[in-house]
């Protein structure tokens, strides 16, 4: 379809990672035309089955894309993290720089923004993240922001809590050294996140800046996670509390009630006990789940 413009219910950028895989296979059941955003070097495993139902820009010839295609909705879920891999110029080109120039370039779609919960002076990746949405309330005319409690669930980045520990567990790892496990979450399933997506993606605002939380507004302790999901993995590890330190600044709670989206209609319908049980599921190969 060279040398024709279309006309695109969303631009997924993020597509290939964890939130963005759910997103992009949530926005195909609506029967939405979706094109996503990708380099060419982005490994694809989470939504192999799904690059055949899209149209895929390469971020490299994002200007050249813009410029020939029309989108309703940009939905941006690109992220990086901190690690010992990344620089703190690579956390800034991926949550400030990326978005930012796509910002500018589809200044006339509607912008939904995949953002944390975390406050902004916590480190570099949620400094970078809180940059981006400073420029976005000055130059965008339609920008939703949506902050992400503590998502978990199925093809997430083994790195993370519950991944890290359910790989552990699973691979029969003796001794798992944790903190105290004192600090609380808010764990989200991420249907549940997605489910929050679609009923932005459906509705209409009157403002040039919105912004919404997504959590349960049930907490729980990092310890009391853990011993969940040793039980779920009827594991026989031993999870080493206070063996490893709370990192700088550590939040020891973070929840958020999400009055606004429950107005909307929206609650989260998957309880962390069930929620571990399928991403279980997912690790030990049963991807009905």
């Amino acid at each position: 379809m060279e040398g024709m413009e279309m006309k695109y219910d969303v631009l997924l950028a993020g597509a290939t990672g964890f939130l963005g895989s759910h997103i992009l296979e949530a926005l195909l059941d609506k029967k939405l035309e979706v094109a996503i955003l990708k380099r060419s070097t982005s490994d694809t495993r989470r939504i192999s089955g799904l690059l055949g139902s899209v149209d895929s820009f390469d971020v490299d010839q994002l200007s050249d894309a813009v410029a020939s295609n029309s989108f309703r909705n940009i939905i941006n879920s690109v992220t990086a993290y901190p690690n010992k891999t990344n620089a703190v110029s690579k956390l800034v080109d991926a949550n400030l720089v990326f978005p930012l120039k796509l910002l500018e370039l589809c200044k006339d779609s509607r912008f939904i923004n995949l953002d944390t919960v975390l406050q902004r002076n916590l480190d570099f990746y949620t400094l970078s993240k809180a940059h981006f949405v400073d420029y976005a309330k000055l130059i965008s005319k339609s920008f939703v922001n949506l902050k992400v409690e503590h998502m978990y669930g199925p093809k997430d980045n083994p790195s993370k809590l519950i991944p890290y520990l359910m790989i552990q567990m699973l691979e029969g790892k003796e001794r798992i050294p944790l903190t105290k496990g004192e600090q609380k979450r808010d764990f989200i399933y991420v249907s549940d996140v997605v489910d929050a997506i679609s009923l932005i993606l459906d509705s209409s605002f009157s403002e040039s800046f919105s912004e919404f939380d997504i959590g349960t507004a049930a907490p729980i302790s990092v310890k009391e996670a853990a011993e969940k999901i040793k039980e779920v993995c009827n594991s026989q590890s031993e999870l080493c509390f206070g063996e490893v330190e709370y990192r700088l600044h550590e939040p020891m709670l973070s929840t958020s009630e999400s009055t606004s989206l429950r107005m909307m209609g929206w609650k989260p319908n998957i309880s962390f006990d069930e929620g571990l049980k399928k991403t279980m599921g997912w690790y030990t190969g049963d991807h009905n789940e």
